[in-house]
């Protein structure tokens, strides 16, 4: 499959790295106050929720949007999956945290990175990029690697999101005791769930429905868990407080429910770049050709000319030289008349 056009990354790679932030800050802007809510004692009124719900939409469908641009080219998808940096930051300095307030951004915002948005959906965004990047420029069907993905990627993402949702834990552990040094125990367990999450991604190049079975799984857990009086909530909470506090966090905010969406839309986007790149396979350029690439184009190792296309192949029999005899030379020019 051809590579994508430079204005087309320049344009992809803005748009994942400007409008990624302001997704996360609508989503985070709607998640807080539905987490607050769910967690407060006593009921409440339904009608205040249209708002932060229309919010959380926005957010999720700005998502959506770099998400598609892999369709053009990875660098989006990759640029917003960079910004992980800046989650693996806070998670090394809470203190950093507690700086950011002072930004002139809505402190929404702000509470989105303290309660892990970014942490826990920059990697997967970065992960689909790095997959939608091989499976354009360095296609591979294989039927054994397909069916090992399907199941193999739903529990490398499962396993990687309970390490992401532990070092958030941690996190936010961290800040309610005012223990503002760096908490590598944090940083190494985000470190652990990325490489997961990029792994379980990866293997969607080979399986692109793979997606599909995380994605419904979370949609029916979230509604299980994010109800008061959750019995599935209670039996999370007694083995693991600190991991309840952190899942708690990612499904009130709604962050689970955007995974679920991106992994709907980018399952779209990876079946229609695998079809591409099979319909337009790459190509080799001849005069760039190496040794092996040059033998499957066709073309001598260092040459120029397709096999037996070269002047004089067509006549030659093996030796690239052979038209130089007599008689596969054209009439010599006539000699002029020596004078005298």
């Amino acid at each position: 499959m051809r590579s994508s056009t430079v204005p087309a990354r320049i344009i992809t790679a803005l748009i994942g790295v400007v409008v990624t932030p302001i997704a996360l800050g609508l989503l985070s802007s709607g998640g807080l106050i539905w987490y607050q809510t769910f967690t407060r004692y006593g009921g409440f009124d339904g009608t205040l929720l249209v708002g932060p719900t229309a919010l959380q939409i926005a957010g999720i469908a700005l998502l959506v949007v770099v998400v598609l641009t892999g369709l053009w080219s990875s660098a989006g998808l990759l640029a917003a999956g960079a910004l992980s940096v800046i989650a693996l930051v806070f998670a090394l300095f809470p203190s950093i945290t507690v700086s950011a307030y002072q930004l002139p951004v809505p402190r929404e915002w702000i509470d989105g990175a303290y309660y892990g948005l970014p942490t826990a959906l920059l990697p997967v965004l970065g992960g689909m990029g790095l997959a939608l990047w091989f499976a354009r420029h360095r296609p591979s069907r294989s039927a054994a690697l397909h069916v090992i993905g399907f199941f193999a990627t739903p529990v490398l993402l499962l396993a990687g999101a309970w390490l992401v949702i532990l070092s958030i834990a941690r996190f936010l552990t961290s800040m309610q005791r005012f223990e503002l040094s760096p908490a590598p125990d944090a940083l190494g367990l985000l470190l652990g769930g990325i490489v997961l999450l990029l792994a379980g991604l990866f293997f969607t190049r080979w399986s692109p429905f793979a997606l599909l079975l995380p994605a419904l799984f979370v949609i029916i857990i979230t509604p299980l868990l994010f109800t008061p009086g959750s019995a599935l909530f209670n039996v999370v909470y007694p083995i693991d407080r600190d991991a309840a506090l952190g899942l708690l966090g990612i499904v009130g905010t709604g962050t689970g429910v955007a995974a679920a969406v991106l992994y709907i839309a980018y399952t779209l986007v990876m079946v229609r770049t695998r079809a591409r790149a099979a319909r337009f396979p790459a190509t080799v350029h001849p005069g760039f050709a190496g040794p092996e690439e040059g033998f499957r184009a066709g073309v001598a190792p260092g040459g120029m000319y397709p096999g037996g296309a070269y002047p004089g192949g067509a006549h030659a029999d093996g030796d690239q030289y052979a038209s130089a005899s007599p008689e596969n030379q054209p009439p010599a020019p006539p000699v002029p008349p020596a004078n005298g």
